[in-house]
């Protein structure tokens, strides 16, 4: 007779059996796999779990700490303990941190054919059904859509895109002027009209509640769902992307996210044709691929998600890197004046300062390149998770901000330094750490300090220190990616806050505002933060924008009607 007791003993013990088996399975495997090989340093890891609970559940904020014993490891400097490069695994999940810019640039540079692929997020791919240009693998649709974007934006191209970014630049710096009391809401909507401009030749953007901005920002917000760590266990247990979609309701939402942006994406695109066929001159980024289509070989849903793309991975890069420029301006106000006099002594008081200026600017170049070097958005970079307890991996490694834009993954098994690096392996680069080396930035190597960009003769040089390999010799930091990878935008991006910056400080001086209690300027606290565990930014503070100079106001008046 059968006994209930002993069936519901037996339905107990059965997960337990096949947990323990599972365990005792990818044990023997991972034993296998690393008999007789060595492996680049790392602390040790206990079967199955591996070092998950070697990692800190401490906040961004604390993880300069270091924790317990010797074979835990210090997020924050990993680099103290095992030099180059430090090697993790969590779940079987190999995980490789390049610590410094000879291990990145050596590997994903001049090894980039075989680590320049991206991990298969099995969430964010059901939403862009491999269309999502920062997490395409490695492969022919890769190659076509890079292919379109480096052509859109590259050195030479990015001059048809001057005039936008200084009239954007120009209707940026009367808005603070009108009314500063809203600037982090003037920062979010410049960058996207700064975007929407770009990309789809539209005039400037005066509201976040226009319904093509709605529009991207659920888009953005429902690519921060499906890729941030830990929403969502199949990306953990490959098993479940099996399961019906009663039990993964995520595929429904996401199947239907296609739907609705893809439809959403060829709308924009179908109505440019139209008025390309009408004769209409469109310069933009979607204009470029519309007519180059046939020739890149792009499909229709490929011409309509590249240009959609840049846009969403460009545009937090783009607000952070302002929002964090304004901090250094009201934090570091010597060397807002030192700007300030470079402008006038280049520029003068009768005009604006146009994008063609820069290599006159050397301190103001200096000033954005140092603001995107010590860009305290690349703090999120290594943020391995915010809490690994509860199956939170964190990529990132701040560039473009979405989670996986800044992952690699080998594509066969490698050796490096008499290391082996199997195939498989999660790679990421610790920028966060790279943009602080002493060895290269000296040992003020944390301060904002646009002097160390300057030669004897005050002439702009990116390159620091005796490197000499790897993009660092022609931008003076790495927040910009490597190799095969690295980040199509960026002479755009350069350009574009350049003249933001530039404009801005022509006209106006940026103050923090007086504690009515005290009488003191309230400066904000450099090490708060405030993010969404993928991206780091400064809090809100209260700024002061002025008019440097009485003739500033009629001068911005003649050239926004220059601009027409």
């Amino acid at each position: 007779m059968f006994n209930l007791n002993h069936i519901s003993t037996a339905l107990v013990g059965f997960p337990i059996a096949v947990a323990v088996l599972v365990i005792a399975v990818t044990s023997i495997f991972e034993w296998v796999g690393k008999s007789g090989r060595k492996y680049p340093p790392g602390p040790k890891g206990i079967p199955f779990f591996g070092n998950l609970f070697q990692l800190s559940k401490q906040d961004f904020e604390e993880w300069g700490h270091k924790y317990g014993k010797a074979n835990r490891i210090s997020l924050a400097h990993p680099a103290d303990a095992y030099g180059d490069m430090a090697y993790l695994r969590v779940f079987g999940q190999g995980i490789l941190l390049l610590n410094s810019h000879t291990a990145a640039v050596d590997l994903l540079d001049r090894r980039s054919g075989i680590y320049s692929d991206r991990p298969s997020f099995v969430v964010l791919n059901s939403l862009t059904r491999g269309l999502f240009l920062g997490a395409i693998s490695y492969g022919d649709v890769w190659r076509r859509m890079r292919r379109g974007g480096h052509e859109c934006l590259s050195k030479a191209s990015t001059s048809r895109y001057h005039g936008l970014q200084e009239r954007e630049a120009l209707l940026f710096t009367e808005n603070l002027l009108k009314d500063s009391k809203d600037w982090h809401q003037e920062v979010s909507r410049v960058s996207i009209s700064l975007l929407l401009s770009t990309v789809y030749d539209v005039p400037p953007t005066l509201s976040m509640q226009d319904p093509v901005i709605e529009k991207f920002n659920k888009f953005d917000n429902l690519i921060i769902d499906a890729t941030f760590p830990g929403n969502y266990l199949v990306e953990f247990f490959g098993w479940m992307k099996f399961l019906p979609s009663v039990f993964a309701p995520w595929k429904t939402r996401m199947a239907n996210g296609f739907t609705e942006f893809s439809a959403f994406f060829e709308r924009l695109c179908l109505d440019i044709e139209k008025q390309i066929d009408e004769g209409d001159e469109k310069s933009g980024i979607a204009g470029y691929v519309i007519r180059e289509q046939k020739r890149l070989g792009l499909t229709k849903s490929e011409a309509a998600w590249l240009p959609a793309t840049f846009l969403n991975l460009c545009l937090s890069q783009v607000t952070e890197a302002i929002l964090w420029f304004f901090l250094a301006m009201v934090a570091f106000p010597e060397q807002q004046r030192r700007c300030q006099q470079e402008l006038d002594a280049v520029v003068g008081r009768s005009r604006m300062p146009t994008v063609e200026d820069a290599e006159s600017l050397p301190y103001i170049r200096a000033t954005g390149t140092s603001a995107l070097e010590t860009d305290f958005t690349t703090r999120s970079v290594f943020r391995l998770v915010e809490n690994m307890h509860r199956l939170k991996i964190h990529t990132g490694t701040q560039h473009v901000t979405k989670q996986p834009v800044r992952s690699f993954i080998v594509c066969k098994d490698d050796w490096y330094q008499g290391r082996f690096i199997p195939k498989g392996t999660m790679c990421f680069a610790h920028i966060w750490l790279m943009n602080r080396d002493k060895k290269i930035y000296g040992e003020d190597a944390e301060d904002f300090n646009p002097g160390r960009f300057l030669d004897k003769e005050g002439r702009f040089v990116p390159i620091v220190g005796e490197t000499k390999d790897g993009y660092l010799e022609s931008e003076g930091h790495v927040a910009y990616g490597f190799g095969a990878r690295i980040c199509p935008g960026r002479y755009y991006a350069n350009d574009a806050l350049f003249i933001i910056f530039a404009r801005l400080l022509w006209t106006a001086t940026i103050s923090p505002v007086t504690d009515q209690r005290t009488g003191k300027p309230m400066i904000p606290d450099l090490k708060d933060t405030v993010g969404d565990g993928i991206t780091m930014r400064p809090p809100t503070f209260d700024i002061k924008v002025s008019h440097r100079f009485s003739e500033a106001a009629t001068l911005m008046s003649q050239t926004k009607e220059l601009l027409g």
